[in-house]
């Protein structure tokens, strides 16, 4: 097959949607496909891949790493007319993923969309407009959207049923996103240890993610005070950059557990692995993630997971066997509490670790690509039958 990806971001922006979709691009192409990635441009980034086809775009001062695509090109359609594709993708439900359900519907080509997430809890992103009054309209666009396409994707089940009662009457596929396993099972943590001052002795919390509100990395750090002050060799580090990590470092400054809170910012991506590997714990508060990459790699690496019962979180953690997950009514202090109690207990990190890196095989390149593959052949096979 030809595929077509149009997605509003992609290299060199460092996200969750954009590693995925890299990801998928490599299983594609292992498996014999040919993949059209169109995304926005970015400004002193030298395009050297003649499949991927980059739309203009424009920064936005609030927000530098994600590029605003302007689907207005001319020639753009006459371009991708000539690249026989089979099958469209989209990634976002506006911008270049309207223009390729546009594109699609013209050239009589099949529409898979992904839905990453559920866009209404980022409407705080569209400042200064209140997000109360965003939201409806985000939700009915979405809905407006799939119901457009042919197939829509998501990436766990509590995401179906989101979209189920958003009203999207198109089938609906979980399609688990595609991560690159490759080296967290056999990383090694000691020398990530050593670098940050983190003894033999200590147990190690981790996040790794973007620094933003949506993460909820307030609500960790206010678990981890809780924590620290019971167990005398807990350490937290919260690896990523992000609009939030300076108002992070000054809330973690001012904890009497300051000297015990690592921000370092965002890292080479060749050594997470290790960062995932030194961890004794993965903690995660947020209650909007879909499929967080972080929780696959960190899982992959033999680190248990813990969080709270909600999003997608309780789609890929199975509580008790690859982590433990907390009410979300119970907020930091039962993040705190499961923190607490699997930092004392180092016999059921190590059984939850095992299962946790087994479990987690399943987004693997090729794993999550055979899954994408029979979405694909469905949605052709709808298509053609009508």
């Amino acid at each position: 097959m030809r595929i077509g990806i149009f997605t509003n971001t992609y290299l060199p922006s460092v996200n969750g949607v954009a590693n995925s979709i890299r990801a998928f691009r490599r299983g594609l192409e292992a498996e014999g496909h040919t993949v059209f990635v169109f995304a926005p441009s970015a400004a002193g980034y030298p395009e050297e891949d003649d499949f991927v086809l980059r739309f203009p775009a424009r920064a936005l001062p609030r927000y530098p790493d994600y590029p605003l695509p302007l689907p207005l090109a001319p020639g753009f359609a006459h371009t991708a007319a000539q690249l026989g594709l089979d099958l469209v993708h989209t990634q976002h439900p506006w911008l270049l993923g309207a223009w390729g359900v546009r594109f699609a519907r013209r050239h009589r080509l099949p529409v898979v969309t992904t839905i990453h997430t559920q866009y209404e809890m980022y409407a705080h992103y569209a400042f200064p407009i209140p997000p109360a009054l965003l939201r409806p309209g985000l939700r009915g666009a979405v809905r407006r959207y799939c119901n457009r396409c042919d197939v829509v994707a998501t990436p766990g089940l509590a995401m179906r049923d989101y979209l189920v009662d958003l009203g999207v009457r198109r089938p609906i596929e979980v399609v688990p996103n595609a991560t690159d396993l490759s080296g967290f099972d056999t990383a090694d943590g000691a020398e990530v240890r050593t670098r940050h001052g983190i003894a033999r002795e200590d147990v190690l919390y981790l996040f790794v993610g973007r620094a933003a509100r949506e993460k909820s990395l307030d609500r960790l750090i206010e678990a981890f005070a809780l924590v620290a002050a019971e167990l005398p060799e807990a350490k937290l580090m919260i690896v990523g950059g992000g609009p939030e990590l300076e108002p992070l470092r000054a809330l973690a400054a001012r904890q009497l557990c300051a000297d015990r809170i690592l921000l370092p910012g965002p890292v080479p991506h060749d050594t997470v692995a290790e960062y995932h590997a030194a961890a004794d714990v993965f903690v995660t508060a947020s209650v909007t993630e879909v499929q967080p990459l972080s929780l696959n790699e960190a899982m992959c690496a033999r680190t248990p997971i813990v969080g709270f019962n909600a999003g997608g979180i309780n789609d890929m953690v199975c509580d008790g066997s690859t982590g433990l997950l907390a009410d979300p009514a119970e907020g930091p202090k039962g993040l705190a509490r499961l923190m607490l109690g699997l930092g004392r207990d180092p016999t059921m990190r190590q059984t939850l670790a095992l299962e946790a890196q087994r479990y987690s095989f399943r987004y693997h390149i090729p794993h999550a690509t055979h899954r994408l593959l029979e979405v694909y052949a469905d949605t052709r096979g709808r298509v053609f039958k009508l």
